[in-house]
């Protein structure tokens, strides 16, 4: 399975790269400013229905590429593969990290992976009952997914982000 990872990072890298240098073409630009304002991006000259659409066929081609990857390392592809839980797990990271930028996104990834194995180890070590070695990780993302909409709807990088450019301006 060794090298299932290597071909992962492979192309997790090159979509990494692939989308960084669309984000700063003129697709990316109307793609932002179709998601600020899509009647004010229609009045520059933007035509918003193509590039909504020409959004979804390339997040949709990523998608595949992940579904593809997944469906090489565990050999089968089917429903019971993508339980409820994953899907709001997906919802989880597009919320924890925000959707605007690509290193928030990233965080977001690692943040889902990550949180779940640290919790599920440390109630594993402490001899827990199987009930709540079970339960907590989800419990814990709910409440993190809970706190992030309360306290940092943007996502926490796009706060940090914004706070550095209130910060410069003042200066």
């Amino acid at each position: 399975y060794k090298w299932y990872f290597w071909i992962s990072a492979l192309a997790a890298l090159v979509t990494i790269y692939w989308l960084r240098n669309v984000m700063n073409s003129r697709y990316g630009r109307s793609w932002k400013a179709v998601r600020s304002n899509d009647v004010a991006a229609e009045l520059a000259g933007i035509n918003v229905g193509r590039n909504k659409v020409l959004a979804f066929t390339m997040s949709a081609g990523v998608a595949g590429l992940a579904g593809a990857l997944l469906a090489m390392t565990i050999s089968t592809v089917s429903p019971g593969a993508f339980p409820l839980a994953l899907s709001f797990s997906l919802a989880t990271g597009a919320v924890l990290s925000g959707v605007t930028t690509l290193g928030g996104v990233m965080i977001g990834a690692v943040t889902l992976v990550a949180i779940p194995e640290i919790v599920g180890t440390i109630v594993n070590r402490s001899g827990a009952s199987e009930a709540i070695a079970s339960n907590l990780p989800h419990i814990v993302v709910g409440t993190l997914l809970i706190l992030t909409v309360v306290f940092v709807p943007n996502g926490p990088v796009e706060q940090m982000r914004s706070r550095r450019l209130k910060k410069e301006k003042s200066l």
